[in-house]
């Protein structure tokens, strides 16, 4: 199934997503663990990222045959 973004709801799970940000609208991915977005030098609350749109957790990929 396909991920879709939902606007204003912060991420609850743990796992990497895609964010696209209000304003400029390019997405990118960021780890999310324990509340925290684990990107750039320093772990920053996830509330940082509000008003945004979220698509994820990102499955992670199974092990080929």
């Amino acid at each position: 199934m396909p991920l879709r973004w939902r606007t204003m709801e912060l991420p609850g799970v743990d796992g990497w997503y895609w964010y696209r940000p209000a304003l400029d609208r390019e997405a990118s991915v960021k780890e999310i663990r324990n509340g925290y977005v684990l990107t750039g030098y320093l772990p920053r609350p996830i509330s940082h990222l509000s008003g945004g749109e979220w698509a994820g957790p990102i499955p992670e990929p199974v092990e080929g045959e």
